[in-house]
């Protein structure tokens, strides 16, 4: 279930008038003198104006918070890891990229190539991997064998 916030103030408001009717009573009563009814009146209601003003708040934060996710999961570094991990964990898709061009190639190679764990990138001694490690600038991706 979401949060509401407008179900959480409607809560709030009727805690307050709540409250206030038994603060109206005690005065009644004569348990509260009138000074005292009108300063507990006072200070429930502006404590209930601000958790209304927390409550709003927390739920921009929160807003805020979810829209940095989707924005940082949905960029281009959220997108290829995502996507290598789908395609790394499908023999199909696997496939269809051994089937990619060159030009298509050679970025994911690049960017494996960046990499500070990856030592330069070995291509098959072909036509195909001369060709692949032609287009990645860079002297660690060289055809092995």
């Amino acid at each position: 279930m979401a949060f509401d916030i407008e179900r959480a103030k409607l809560v709030l408001s009727h805690v307050i008038v709540g409250v206030g009717a038994v603060v109206a009573t005690l005065g009644t009563v004569h348990l509260l003198s009138p000074t005292d009814v009108t300063s507990l009146t006072a200070a429930f209601a502006q404590l209930g104006d601000s958790l209304t003003k927390a409550l709003v708040a927390i739920t921009t934060i929160a807003g805020v918070a979810s829209t940095a996710w989707i924005t940082i999961s949905n960029g281009p570094l959220g997108m290829l890891f995502k996507s290598t991990k789908t395609i790394a964990a499908s023999p199909a898709l696997t496939a269809q990229v051994q089937q990619a061009s060159i030009a298509d190639k050679a970025p994911v190679v690049a960017v494996t190539d960046k990499m500070p764990e990856v030592a330069g990138v070995g291509t098959t001694a072909t036509q195909a991997g001369a060709a692949l490690a032609n287009a990645v600038p860079s002297p660690t991706v060289q055809p092995v064998g």
